[in-house]
């Protein structure tokens, strides 16, 4: 079966094994039948999006070309008529964010203490390799970009929030650790990992943790943690050994990704 893999980059894979496509314009229009994956498109429309700079005749031809080496790659999977072209989803093809979007919609009808919420959310996170077509920068792909960014963010939150009522601290620690790593700037988001790193017995890790935190506000935002953090700080440094405190290693966060998960809205921080 034909697999799509777009989350930290768009991949091909048919039976196990990776395929290429030839051309920077190719894994473009791929992209673009992907994100709108859910509509056909008049081929002066992608002639038009993606050689904005040529002329119709000409962009149009570059079109017949990209979308026969896509074709050769990918076979009825890409539906093209004289005049429409799109995804057909009709055949057996394997979509990673279609599987992340139908497993946010399963468990967005589960209800709080389902059993199987948990599994749903789990599954779309372990989709979530990295961001949504990582490497793509074309203005009509952020906005996508950002959307499932940011939805995956929420995916983790609410798990989160799940492992710690069933006081699976271990599982827990590990969600707000991809929390933190996919936006370091989320405040609140660290304190989570202090308070885990505190009910698992590792109070030298907690005060690392805010070491780490403190530092990405001074050198991102140029501010302190909010008094919060800093009261959770005093508390638990005095549960740690001194000599036990060691740096904790994070991700440099993209400047401007802040994303608010909470009410009222964090901005940079809490």
């Amino acid at each position: 079966m034909l697999q799509l893999h777009t989350f930290g980059g768009l991949r091909i894979e048919r039976d196990g094994q990776a395929l290429q496509l030839s051309t920077h314009k190719a894994r473009a229009l791929l992209a673009y039948l992907i994100i709108f994956r859910r509509r056909s498109h008049p081929r002066s429309v992608l002639a038009g999006t993606l050689w904005p700079d040529l002329a119709e005749d000409k962009a149009r031809r570059h079109l017949s070309d990209t979308l026969w080496r896509i074709r050769s790659v990918l076979g009825d999977c890409v539906a093209a008529d004289e005049e429409c072209v799109g995804l057909n989803l009709s055949q057996p093809c394997w979509l990673d964010v279609q599987e992340f979007e139908a497993g946010l919609q399963a468990a967005r009808g589960e209800s709080q203490i389902a059993a199987s919420l948990a599994s749903h959310l789990a599954t779309c996170i372990e989709l979530y390799r990295g961001p949504f077509l990582d490497g793509l920068y074309d203005d009509w792909a952020l906005a996508e970009q950002e959307r499932l960014r940011v939805l995956y963010l929420e995916a983790l939150q609410r798990l989160l929030e799940l492992r710690k009522q069933a006081a699976d601290y271990l599982s827990a620690l590990e969600i707000a650790q991809r929390l933190v790593a996919a936006e370091p700037l989320h405040e609140t988001a660290h304190r989570e990992l202090m308070c885990l790193y505190h009910l698992l017995g590792r109070d030298a890790e907690a005060v690392a943790q805010y070491l780490g935190c403190r530092e990405i506000l001074r050198l991102e935002l140029g501010e302190v943690p909010a008094p919060e953090t800093e009261a959770l700080y005093q508390t638990l440094s005095r549960a740690a050994r001194p000599a036990e405190v060691q740096a904790v290693h994070l991700p440099a966060p993209a400047r401007g990704s802040v994303v608010t998960l909470e009410e009222p809205p964090l901005v940079g921080r809490d």
